[in-house]
């Protein structure tokens, strides 16, 4: 069951606080995240989004299928944490055209539920789900985003071009 609030406005310049929180049998996290669209009184509408977040979710990739994999010595399902944050700079130089630029930190790790905190870096048959022996991944990103928006209307286009591209 997810849910958010959103503070918009904040200082009178466009500046957003999100925090999303997220529940349920198989799923449970949080976020938070700061963006401001342009720096102080920027003409060159230079802005920036920071976020944290933590993220548990029972895991179907090992789950469902012919052969269901389970963690060594005991019959329970993986579940995935992901703990980390991130940082973005943004411009939109023109109406039309904007990019971003930024880095993600995150840690991974295989649990046997999804508050606990033991770690398993091999499946029931040895198999590796890490790729540290701990258990634990570390993750950083570069991802970088260019888009190109000529519709005739943001909300309802009914002509026009609408173009994006992102790498991680």
């Amino acid at each position: 069951m997810p849910g958010s609030v959103v503070w918009q406005n904040i200082g009178g310049n466009d500046q957003n606080l999100t925090f999303g929180i997220l529940g349920g049998d198989e799923s449970a996290g949080t976020a938070i995240t700061c963006s401001d669209p342009w720096i102080g009184e920027s003409s060159n509408r230079l802005g920036y989004a920071v976020n944290l977040g933590w993220m548990s979710t029972l895991s179907s990739n090992f789950n469902g299928g012919e052969d269901d994999v389970a963690l060594p010595n005991t019959d329970e399902d993986f579940w995935e944490q992901r703990v980390g944050g991130g940082f973005q700079i943004m411009q939109q130089p023109t109406p039309e055209f904007g990019w971003a630029a930024g880095l993600s930190y995150q840690l991974l790790s295989v649990r046997n539920g999804m508050f606990s905190n033991k770690l398993f870096s091999e499946d029931e048959f040895g198999n590796t789900l890490t790729l540290s022996d701990d258990g634990t991944d570390t993750l950083l990103t570069a991802n970088f985003a260019l888009y190109l928006n000529e519709a005739n209307d943001l909300l309802y286009p009914t002509s026009g071009t609408r173009v994006q591209f992102g790498l991680d």
